[in-house]
């Protein structure tokens, strides 16, 4: 297949794709407001009850038999209860299966507890026990939220910013941020044009590396000629992980400067992104069919042989490159694993 025809192809793919991502992002709104206000509440209800304990705890009184503290406490939950309900289950599904789980296990446990209220059996004993129980399950709760938080703000529109809207409704206390700042859009052109120089840098640096180890097996070849193909294969995953790295990195740069509040046409970035992450393969590429076409001239097909076998694998590379580049855009999840991300970690936390 043609570079351009495949170009074409990924651009239409990834616009689609976009398109339909943004569609599903807002698909939800109401059940992400409702979710983003059941989750202030609880951190609100948590702080007042820990709140309220320390209280008593100075003052040698017992909260669990103070009627005001148990209504304030039934209101609060009951109020929970019900915006809990206007989260569906597909909603929570589309987040994370998991998250549906641990969530309707935290919404029960103020279900139990409003159960012992109704019932004349709250106190200290009780609630102690019912704390016990449900510890994991608060825990593994606020882990996976926390864990996750990242990627629900990829999948829904403007999730970050109704949970501040959410945490200063219900007057949560949080800690000051620092006002973010816009990002221009000239500063992600300037990086991918810095980071196309370092990717040059850093391939001929890996090339040579594998050069010279190959070299040396070579000249062992008496004594361990099978490992050359062993070699060749390493050294072919190691070029792939490289590319593929590459890829990581530029949709991470293209996310980190739409994550801004001044950016209202993402799918431009995208577009700079691709041309910015596929435009060294292209100039590799052009430089190798360069020196080709010299070679042919000069009838060295020593030489001509080589050329045509990197524009080869500069073809196979630019395959590698442009599919990453998608599969990130719209899993951006695969990104965080250690394995693909630790470059991007560097750069960007």
């Amino acid at each position: 297949m043609k570079k351009p025809v495949l170009i074409l192809l990924a651009l239409l793919f990834l616009l689609f794709s976009n398109s339909c991502s943004d569609k599903k992002k807002t698909e939800f709104k109401s059940d992400q407001i409702a979710f983003s206000n059941s989750i202030a509440m609880i951190l609100k209800s948590n702080a007042d009850a820990y709140e309220k304990i320390d209280e008593y705890k100075k003052s040698g009184h017992n909260p669990y038999e103070d009627d005001k503290t148990i209504q304030a406490l039934t209101n609060s939950y009951n109020q929970i209860i019900i915006e809990s309900k206007k989260v569906s289950d597909e909603f929570l599904d589309y987040l994370d299966p998991d998250l549906k789980l641990r969530y309707r296990k935290l919404i029960n446990i103020y279900k139990t507890i409003l159960d012992l209220i109704q019932s004349g059996n709250y106190n200290s004993e009780t609630v102690e026990k019912v704390d016990k129980e449900n510890y994991s399950t608060e825990e593994s709760f606020w882990k996976l939220f926390e864990d996750k938080q990242s990627s629900f703000e990829d999948k829904l529109s403007g999730f970050e910013q109704d949970m501040k809207d959410a945490l200063k409704k219900y007057n949560v206390p949080v800690e000051k941020e620092t006002p973010e700042s816009n990002k221009s859009f000239w500063k992600m052109v300037l990086r991918f044009i810095i980071a196309n120089v370092v990717l040059v840098v850093a391939y001929l640096i890996l090339g040579g590396i594998l050069l010279l180890i190959f070299r040396i097996i070579v000249n062992l070849k008496q004594r361990i000629t099978g490992f050359v193909f062993f070699l060749i294969v390493i050294a072919i995953i190691i070029q792939i992980y490289f590319w593929t790295l590459w890829s990581s990195f530029c949709v991470t740069t293209i996310k980190y400067y739409i994550n801004s509040p001044t950016v209202t046409h993402s799918w431009i970035y995208y577009i700079i992104g691709f041309f910015g992450t596929v435009a060294i393969l292209f100039s590799m590429e052009e430089r190798f069919k360069s020196l080709k076409l010299k070679s042919n001239n000069n009838v060295n097909l020593k030489v001509f042989d080589k050329v045509k076998l990197l524009i080869f694998w500069m073809d196979i590379y630019f395959i590698f490159v442009v599919i990453g580049f998608i599969i990130f855009c719209i899993f951006p999840s695969l990104m965080t694993n250690n394995v693909m991300s630790f470059v991007n970690n560097l750069i960007y936390k």
